[in-house]
């Protein structure tokens, strides 16, 4: 089968990252609009300015159209009643009451663990705040904050003049000046990814269009003992992409190229620098779905998301990246070439050495060509946004529709701060809504109308405020991409926003965001947060303006952090840990653990000449 090649390239050649994003994608990519009505006229959102008004406008239409299925709406409304007024939108339906079973009772929390007193240890962090010494309160437990250690960013040496000059020398012969960039200005560009890790300007930038050109910049790179370090859509959100040494950046934009679609077997091939949304395009048109999807999907590129294991909104129902990553061509520093993996669904030859390099964020190999796994494309998808008073009220709602069976492929979460933001935007948003669902079915259509019913059901059990369906494509589209564009909407709000990638399993969402609430109360930092409610990987993001505010959002996020392990959760759900992320990494791992690591990582890379500085040594930690 010929290449297929995306219409769309990348606008200036690199790309803007590739790690795991659910912050959204770049103001200048966000998707176009989908056609509108009339100015005035139902489904008329052309006279707001930002996805977060269009979301408002958006609400106020799927309330009062008259097309708009009313899925449940007033505190006491019966379940029966919602599934009639479901069964008489399109898409059929017979108006049979599927909720009217009971629930399954919710499991009993147990009590987490403490966290082993040595993590304290192991960061420097006393046991507790002086300078935050909080009481203890009958509603929660006694909250401690921890002063964070405020560390200079990784002391990565930076290779000498001379061996710079001559890895900019055996580039320019090898691959040729028009694969290389050495002045300042076209290199700067390359120093930033979407967060605010702050790196050096590299001394080149390869423009590889090729798995040989990525060969021969690796040579390079371990022949003169030059950092290198990867890029390729430049949308990670912990500095992955970031050369912390200056040296090489190895931009893989340009390998774009979907190089087959099998669809006898239901797999792709794709090279690194093809965009996650042109691959979902290609692979429906073909009737095949590939599910991880990354709220960056119009930016991110392939290789940054095997590198980064990517997951989503869809990945509570479908899993995230590695689930689908067959097989890699992985290219070694020094110019190595090896295949891992197969092109089956089964096998168990040899250790999982595609599994060790996906998610090993750049550290280990540079990827070539992947082979993904494909899945039958959904035949039908329902988008249902639902209001409920506070966050524990919506918390009990995603506990019960699991507890129920129903598998939604996503459950998006929005607490009160969040619709506080959007309200004072201008977004006409129910006032007595603390919290918001934004959940998505798909299936055969009439599995899909049933499970919309008993998420009604449940909702309605749990005293939902509203439920709402979204109508045809053009809806499903705005309300997501109003979630997708959440990060730069809320970082309008203040100079500085830093995104916490977090997760804890589900039956603690609320004890969280409880935990949350009190340490913005305590530290004057602002907060709010949203993220995938379904599988428990929520967003916490901090706020503020001043440098002065900074030790106390230190002191707030050391606290998060703290409490994310003390309810068995986790720092990182698809983030990955880069290098903001760094010097909390002994909270949640051993140092047996992560010795354990770094001997792997110099098995692949003895110098430690790719992507220094990343996961691993300590790092200031900033906002992004």
């Amino acid at each position: 089968m010929a290449p297929w090649q995306p219409e769309r390239q990348a606008t200036d050649g690199v790309a803007n990252g590739g790690g795991d994003d659910d912050d959204g994608a770049a103001e200048p990519v966000l998707a176009a609009e989908p056609p509108t009505a009339a100015a005035g006229s139902e489904g008329d959102f052309s006279g707001a300015t930002s996805m977060a008004g269009r979301l408002g406008l958006l609400l106020e239409s799927l309330a009062s159209s008259s097309t708009a299925r009313f899925l449940g709406a007033a505190p006491g409304s019966s379940r029966a009643a919602a599934a009639v007024a479901l069964g008489g939108g399109s898409g059929g339906g017979n108006g049979n009451d599927a909720c009217s079973r009971p629930l399954q009772p919710l499991a009993s929390a147990k009590t987490a663990p403490k966290r082993p007193a040595n993590a304290r240890a192991r960061l420097g962090i006393p046991k507790q705040s002086p300078s935050l010494a909080w009481q203890s309160s009958a509603r929660t437990p006694p909250l401690l904050l921890y002063e964070a250690v405020l560390l200079s960013r990784p002391d990565v040496p930076r290779p000498s003049q001379s061996a710079r000059d001559k890895a900019k020398s055996l580039l320019d012969e090898r691959l040729g000046p028009s694969k290389v960039l050495t002045g300042k200005d076209a290199c700067e560009r390359f120093t930033r990814d979407e967060s605010e890790a702050e790196g050096e300007v590299p001394d080149a930038v390869v423009l590889a269009t090729s798995s040989d050109d990525i060969l021969k910049a690796l040579a390079v790179a371990r022949e003169t003992e030059v950092p290198i370090t990867p890029r390729a859509g430049g949308t990670g959100r912990t500095g992955g992409a970031v050369p912390m040494a200056g040296g090489i950046v190895l931009a893989t934009s340009g390998m774009n190229c979907i190089v087959e679609i099998d669809r006898k077997e239901g797999l792709a091939v794709v090279e690194p620098g093809v965009i996650l949304a042109d691959l979902h395009a290609a692979v429906e048109a073909e009737g095949w779905f590939y599910p991880p999807d990354p709220n960056s999907l119009k930016s991110c590129a392939i290789g940054g998301n095997v590198a980064e294991n990517a997951g989503g909104p869809r990945a509570f129902k479908y899993g995230v990246t590695r689930d689908y990553v067959l097989g890699v061509e992985a290219l070694l520093i020094g110019g190595q070439r090896i295949s891992a993996g197969r092109r089956t669904i089964k096998g168990v030859t040899g250790y999982d050495v595609t599994g060790l390099l996906v998610g090993s964020e750049g550290t280990l190999a540079v990827f070539g060509q992947t082979t993904l796994q494909l899945i039958p494309k959904p035949a039908s998808v329902m988008t249902l946004l639902t209001l409920f008073s506070d966050v524990n009220q919506a918390g009990a709602a995603v506990q019960a529709i699991i507890s129920a069976g129903i598998s939604p492929r996503c459950i998006e979460l929005l607490d009160a701060s969040t619709l506080e933001a959007m309200r004072l935007a201008g977004n006409a948003i129910n006032p007595a809504a603390g919290a918001m669902l934004l959940m998505e079915v798909d299936g055969d259509e009439g599995a899909v109308e049933r499970q919309a019913e008993r998420i009604s059901g449940v909702c309605d059990d749990v005293r939902a405020l509203e439920v709402l369906v979204a109508q045809d494509e053009a809806q499903r589209e705005r309300l997501w991409a109003a979630r997708r564009d959440m990060s730069h909407a809320v970082r309008k709000l203040t100079k500085k926003k830093l995104s916490e990638d977090i997760v804890v399993p589900r039956q603690k969402i609320g004890a969280l965001l409880d935990f949350v609430r009190e340490i913005s109360e305590r530290t004057g930092v602002r907060t709010l947060t949203y993220g995938h409610a379904g599988d428990g990987n929520l967003h916490v993001n901090f706020l503020w303006n001043d440098d002065h505010e900074m030790p106390a959002v230190e002191r707030a996020i050391t606290a998060l952090f703290e409490r994310v392990i003390e309810l068995r959760g986790t720092l990182s759900g698809e983030h990955g840990i880069g290098v903001l992320k760094a010097p909390y990494l002994p909270l949640e791992q051993s140092p047996e653990l992560i010795a354990l690591q770094k001997d792997l990582k110099r098995v692949f890379d003895p110098a430690g000449l790719l992507n220094p500085g990343k996961i691993f040594p300590p790092t200031q930690h900033r906002a992004c």
